[in-house]
């Protein structure tokens, strides 16, 4: 039986208004927000914004579980265990091969925040962890784009050639970690919806065999978590991105590099850092325009970013990673 482990942490909750000055074009990004905590699986869609494009089953895991559903929790499920990126408690799961269940797949689709402007640069990160009870893992994972929602009435693969796409020949074979699949792509159509999944087939779909803790899942069964596409490199391209929150006439904010990048900042504001204990770690004010605040004095960990102009105040949570 497995323990119950309870963590007390801070808990900052706001609301963060969605606007076209959004940085990352991807809705609820971290499958944090959802309408009801789910209690089975194949129920993606109760993550806001998310659905399943095909009859595949793809799965929601949320730290709102309780322990009679702890198949569905975070971080221990039925995957094994997992803490969520940014530890904030929610991910996806889908099946990218299933060896003896010819070409099924499992994907997930969102409809973006705002439609890509054509022949623009943009930038993509997912990140992916191969759960522990997975028998095999995979190469075969990417990320498309396209006009329409993509869809089909069976659960075999989506044909299509994905934007972006792991390196062939890098397994994604980490149960440990989180594993970045990143790359870029100039749009060349007004691209709304994004689609991530196995789009080869299985005479295409390269595995290898792994040793699972506990063999309950016979196939490549990832979790999928922090995904982005921005214009910005650095804020789909830094180690452990923070998603982006708007309040503060659309502050946007990111940490790379042993540093903390402030975008938007309208008039003077106040940020303070604090750790997970609530301790103040730094306090500053900061001008108009966009701001760089070095970090190099905090240690790895999480942190809270506190930021206030008089008139709206909004908290983030950020990871500083300085050597991966």
């Amino acid at each position: 039986m497995l323990k119950h482990f309870v963590k007390i942490f801070f808990v900052f909750c706001f609301f963060s208004l969605i606007t076209k000055g959004q940085t990352n074009l991807v809705p609820n990004p971290g499958f944090i927000v959802y309408d009801t905590c789910p209690d089975n699986f194949s129920q993606i869609n109760r993550a806001i914004d998310w659905v399943s494009p095909s009859t595949g089953t793809p799965d929601y895991y949320n730290q709102c579980c309780t322990l009679g559903s702890l198949y569905l929790g975070v971080p221990y499920n039925n995957g094994g265990f997992q803490e969520a990126i940014n530890n904030d408690g929610a991910y996806a799961g889908l099946i990218a091969i299933e060896p003896g269940s010819t070409n099924y797949r499992e994907y997930i689709q969102a409809k973006l925040i705002n439609t890509l402007t054509i022949n623009q640069k943009y930038f993509v990160t997912i990140y992916v962890s191969l759960t522990n009870n997975s028998l095999y893992a995979t190469d075969a994972l990417g990320i498309y784009l396209s006009k329409t929602k993509v869809s089909r009435i069976d659960y075999l693969n989506l044909g299509f050639t994905p934007h972006v796409s792991n390196p062939i020949g890098h397994f994604l074979s980490d149960t440990l970690n989180w594993m970045k699949i990143s790359g870029s792509f100039t749009a060349d159509s007004a691209y709304q919806y994004i689609t991530i999944g196995n789009f080869k087939n299985d005479l295409n779909t390269d595995t290898v065999r792994v040793t699972p803790s506990n063999p309950a899942i016979t196939d490549a069964y990832y979790y999928i978590d922090d995904i982005c596409i921005s214009t910005d490199s650095l804020m789909c391209n830094s180690l452990m991105s923070i998603k982006t929150h708007l309040g503060l006439n659309n502050l946007n904010m990111y940490y790379n590099n042993n540093a903390l990048y402030l975008k938007g900042v309208t008039q003077i504001t106040t940020i303070e850092i604090y750790d997970v204990a609530g301790k103040l770690m730094f306090a500053s004010k900061t001008s108009k325009g966009d701001n760089k605040i070095e970090l190099i004095n905090l240690n790895d960990g999480i942190y809270f970013v506190k930021t206030n102009d008089g008139n709206q105040q909004q908290i983030n949570k950020i990871r500083i990673t300085k050597n991966p």
